[in-house]
Formats: C-alpha cells, structure tokens, sequence
C-alpha cells in the first residue's frame, strides 16, 4: 500500500491553504486528544515543518480538542496547558 506524506498533500494545495487544523489522534479515528496522550501518535513539530517545506509557516494553526461533558474543568485545562506547550 502506498501512503502520501502531508507535505505531498499540502504543497499543490498551498496556494489554497487559509488555516490549518491541528488535533492529536491514532490515524485510525477521528480522535481529538490532547498532548501527550498514549493513545495519539500525531507529531505538531512535523506539521510545523512540513507546512513550513509548502510556505505555510505563517498560516494560523488551530488546535482541536475535544473532552467529555463530565471531565473536572481542572483536568481539561492542564490538558489544554500542556497541548498548547506540546505544539508551540
């Protein structure tokens, strides 16, 4: 099976690109962990660098994090500390 890296998806679509959306996963779900998270494999600073081979280093990132209703609002926002830290 041949699989396509991200730079090979983002460069003919470059001209195009307005923001890029960012979210932690498994490559499997539409999974929207924080970092870290065991179950996520996804590397921001690969992002940074393949949008920045395409000449999107200056596009707005946004980072995509979802967290249960129930979840204690302190949890949520030290996994939202530590993603923001995770991708800067």
């Amino acid at each position: 099976m041949r699989t396509s890296t991200l730079e090979q998806w983002l460069r003919p679509l470059a001209p195009h690109v307005g923001v890029l959306h960012l979210q932690n996963h498994d490559f499997r779900s539409d999974a929207h962990w924080g970092w870290p998270d065991a179950r996520g494999s996804y590397d921001p600073q690969q992002l940074a660098r393949d949008a920045a081979a395409c000449g999107l280093a200056d596009v707005p990132v946004f980072l995509e994090l979802f967290f249960p209703f129930e979840q204690d609002d302190a949890e949520v926002l030290a996994r939202v500390e530590s993603s923001v830290a995770a991708c800067r």
